[in-house]
């Protein structure tokens, strides 16, 4: 019965083949890249002293999806119809499922050329794996 009902935690939402799937098909908010990351032990505490083991007590790997907003740039400026980038991070376990569909962190970033985009993504990506991600 235990062994059934741990199986079964953390499985309501897959967001990793959500995340494959937006890339294969680019519709909607077409996802630019993702990738699915360990969490190191220093993040892992940092997490639990903020109380996130409460909410996520199977997560294991970080998810990282760079996403092409459709919408308009919440700040009003001069590029506010411009395309937008979103950087959303989930806890999830290492099949990528997940039992809250909300993100633990977004980043909005204004419009600029992918290659700076990829360059940040790549850059929260390193921190990930250094296990510094949430201290920054």
């Amino acid at each position: 019965m235990k062994k059934r009902l741990r199986k079964k935690a953390g499985t309501r939402y897959h967001v990793l083949k959500r995340a494959q799937r937006a890339k294969v098909k680019r519709k909607g908010k077409g996802c630019i890249d993702y990738a699915l990351v360990p969490i190191g032990l220093n993040d892992q505490l940092a997490l639990a002293s903020e109380g996130y083991t409460i909410d996520y007590p199977y997560a294991t790997h970080w998810l990282l999806q760079l996403n092409e907003a459709k919408e308009k740039f919440p700040i009003k400026n001069d590029v506010y119809d411009a395309i937008h980038y979103l950087l959303v991070v989930y806890l999830c376990n290492e099949q990528g499922k997940t039992n809250s569909d909300f993100a633990i962190t977004i980043h909005f970033l204004p419009a600029s050329t992918v290659d700076n985009v990829q360059a940040f993504f790549n850059t929260l990506l390193d921190a990930m794996k250094q296990d510094v991600f949430w201290e920054n």
